[in-house]
């Protein structure tokens, strides 16, 4: 190794420690400043206790130094005179700085909420230091009459720790202070204050528990055997009603935080305002503990209804009402946010009862729900699309705590969001969201360990199904994918499709008792089955239209065809389900048949290689064993060869489809003579290509079957096949092919 490169590798190595050293230096740093942060005070505290304790050891050495000094009465006098001028000017500076700095306290909070100002007004630790400080002072005072020779290294220590005691209790005062007029540090106050106040409550419901002993079961509509109610919890609260006054109190003030400060433009304390409500919300969920109730289906419940979570969601309502008139966008989407939070919190309210909906987190979805068409009108496009977000978020919450029939209103919310906006291009962007949730509870309500989700994801598909219709009807502009881009996250190869494929690969690798699984492969089923009638209807209306949405739905419907064959290849499938699977791939993939036969709707369609899609989709099918699949996709190319070829187009349809069915005759032993059955039946048919046409394709294949040596890099399907099958068995099916069609010519 020659000396420079010796040099730049020592170098690269000095450089390497040096980065760990920093990067150690600066994480031990960030631990010290947390620590600081958290213990201050204390480590203050512990060093002046340290300090005096310290200095009491020095008191006899100082003794004889001060004894040497004040040796006579005149000097003692002027000591004397010296502390009381030091006590007095501290008396003064304390009655000073107490008036100033709560003056300016109370300057700065004088507009929050008229409790909270009379809470913080009266603080204990600011008023406490100015007391501790003020009677320190007077201490010092005092301590010039106690003055002699004989206590004068006490008496000096006492005065100057007091001194020095009185100016940390100013810097402390001065610090509370600032704490108190920071509205960020007053929600904190208001939250430590709700948590104390409802803490107590549980104790004090804790302790009385044992006077409800003799009430063994509640009279409730919903009882039931797996019923684990915390009754004594329940009477306790039911006769002291007033046990949430200080947390109503508490969301009350943080609302009003929220609002004013959303008007003045500070969104930070805004934000922390409505973080502090859900805080406050999941204190009182969880001291409220097991004494919720659900909504019963057959008949009312009055404790169903709990006012502190309406009175909290109706707050918040009213502050969105407010933003949407002052058009005020962050304070919507914070509030909304916040309503998104609330729905986290009350999922993970226990009803005492395996089978109780979440009837508080269904609450707060529908607030949210609301909101967000409320503000539809306006048109803020960012805040409909966070607004669809938060909805998407909500619902495959509500489906993993609550099933799958729980999150239909909300997909509705998400389809009638999306089709509003469909009309307006300026809203184009929140259809992409809307689509992008569904498509996110789509693959969700695949993957839950569900035994019925038929209903449900019926309904989305529905939902989807309906927007992209309505959404590929509005004109595209020439040369552009809009239609593509807005449907992308359910139609495109990396949205749904790409999750489904796979799953799919993961499933084919499973465990044959896996019952995990056997899940998955279930709801697959369940959401192949009945799939062809919506995408064919979607796949004739972008035809319709000439949108260039078709090569998504082309590729879209092959792509989930192979997938669920691919799912029907788990070991852990049952016969049942994989015959479901099959018929329900053979369904989907037959909605090409329905192509109008006109010369304009084929020649669009092959260009989006609708030949090659079906013999990719023929050739897996006979890779993975599904004989079936295949040879039912083997018929539908013959008769998209024969009738796509009918016409003189640029793509030579006729020639290309006959020859991928030579490539899949040869997968089957039999695959030859169905090639010459299914042509003949189809040269009798009256889909048939003119005897121009025939004639030049028995020429070209006669060509092809001359010279099958060539290799290259090929895009094509079928030449990749060609390039990689046996030449001679493939030169022995294209002849067979024109001995067929020159036969028929003859």
């Amino acid at each position: 190794m020659s000396p420079n490169k010796k040099i730049n590798k020592i170098r690269v190595e000095v450089e390497k420690i040096r980065a760990r050293l920093w990067l150690s230096a600066s994480r031990a740093w960030q631990l010290v400043v947390g620590w600081r942060l958290r213990h201050g005070n204390w480590i203050l505290l512990a060093a002046l206790t340290a300090l005096i304790s310290l200095s009491i050891f020095f008191a006899d050495p100082l003794q004889i130094n001060l004894e040497g000094y004040y040796s006579t009465e005149t000097a003692i006098d002027r000591l004397r005179a010296l502390i009381l001028a030091v006590g007095s000017a501290m008396i003064g500076a304390s009655a000073i700085v107490t008036s100033l700095v709560l003056f300016a306290m109370q300057v700065n909070i004088e507009r929050m909420p008229h409790g909270l100002f009379r809470r913080l007004s009266a603080d204990r630790k600011l008023l406490g230091a100015f007391a501790l400080a003020f009677l320190i002072a007077i201490g010092i005072t005092v301590l010039s009459t106690l003055t002699d020779s004989n206590r004068l290294a006490y008496i000096v220590l006492a005065a100057s720790w007091s001194t020095l005691l009185i100016l940390v209790l100013f810097m402390y005062a001065y610090q509370r202070a600032l704490t108190l007029i920071n509205p960020l540090q007053q929600l904190n106050i208001l939250v430590f204050d709700t948590r104390k106040d409802l803490n107590i409550w549980v104790q004090r419901a804790k302790r009385a528990a044992p006077l409800f002993d003799q009430i063994k079961s509640l009279e409730a509509p919903e009882s039931s055997i797996d019923s684990k109610h915390d009754v004594a919890r329940d009477q306790f609260f039911c006769i002291n009603k007033h046990w949430t006054s200080v947390a109503r109190r508490a969301v009350a003030h943080a609302i009003s935080f929220a609002q004013r400060y959303a008007d003045q433009g500070d969104y930070e304390v805004s934000k922390a305002a409505l973080s502090s409500i859900v805080h406050i919300n999941l204190l009182y969920t969880e001291a409220k503990g097991k004494t919720f109730f659900a909504n019963n289906p057959f008949m009312e419940d009055p404790r169903a209804s709990d006012n502190f979570i309406n009175e909290t969601l109706e707050l918040l309502r009213q502050n969105i009402h407010v933003a949407v008139a002052n058009r005020d966008e962050q304070k919507i989407e914070q509030t909304m946010r916040a309503m998104a939070d609330l729905v986290k919190v009350y999922s993970n309210i226990d009803y005492s009862n395996p089978h109780a909906k979440k009837t508080h987190a269904h609450l707060a979805a529908g607030y949210l729900a609301d909101a967000v068409q409320n503000v539809l009108p306006t048109g803020m496009v960012d805040v409909l699309m966070e607004g669809a977000r938060l909805l998407g978020h909500s619902a495959n919450l509500i489906l993993v705590r609550d099933g799958p029939d729980d999150i239909t209103t909300i997909t509705q919310k998400l389809s009638q969001l999306a089709l509003a906006s469909c009309g307006n291009q300026a809203l184009h962007p929140v259809v992409i969201d809307c689509i992008k949730q569904l498509s996110n509870i789509t693959f969700n309500l695949l993957s839950i360990k569900s035994h019925d989700i038929h209903f449900a994801i019926n309904e989305v598909q529905r939902h989807v199904t309906m927007i992209a219709k309505l959404f590929v009807r509005s004109p595209e502009p020439p040369l552009s994918q809009s239609h593509s881009m807005h449907l992308a996250p359910y139609y495109s190869s990396t949205g749904l499709l790409f999750k489904l494929t796979v799953l799919a690969n993961e499933l084919a690798k499973s465990e044959p008792d896996d019952e995990n699984v056997q899940f998955f492969i279930r709801n697959i089923a369940e959401w192949s089955d009945g799939l062809y009638e919506s995408q064919r209807e979607l796949l004739l209306q972008s035809i319709e239209t000439q949108s260039n949405f078709t090569i998504d739905m082309i590729h879209w419907i092959t792509g989930v065809t192979e997938a669920l064959l691919l799912t029907s290849n788990s070991p852990a499938c049952s016969d049942y389900h994989r015959e479901k699977l099959a018929k329900n791939a053979i369904w989907l993939v037959s909605t090409f048949s329905w192509i109008p036969e006109t010369e304009k709707t084929t020649t669009f369609v092959e260009n989006y290689q609708l030949t090659e899609a079906l013999f990719e989709v023929a050739s897996n099918a006979f890779s993975l064993g599904c004989d079936e699949v295949a040879n039912d996709v083997f018929d539908q190319l013959v008769l998209w060869t024969f009738k796509a070829g009918m016409y003189q187009t640029g793509w030579n349809v006729f020639e290309k489809g006959l020859c991928g069915l030579a490539a899949l005759s040869l997968f089957q032993e039999w695959g030859k003579a169905k090639l010459r059955s299914a042509l003949k039946a189809q040269l009798q048919s009256k889909t048939v290509p003119s005897p121009e046409i025939r004639e030049r394709t028995a020429r070209r294949l006669m060509e092809r079957a001359s010279n099958l040596n060539q290799r290259g890099h090929w895009v094509s399907q079928i030449e990749m096949a060609f390039a990689k099958g046996d030449p001679d068995a493939l030169r022995e099916a294209l002849k067979d092919i024109v001995e067929i069609l020159e036969s028929d010519l003859k």
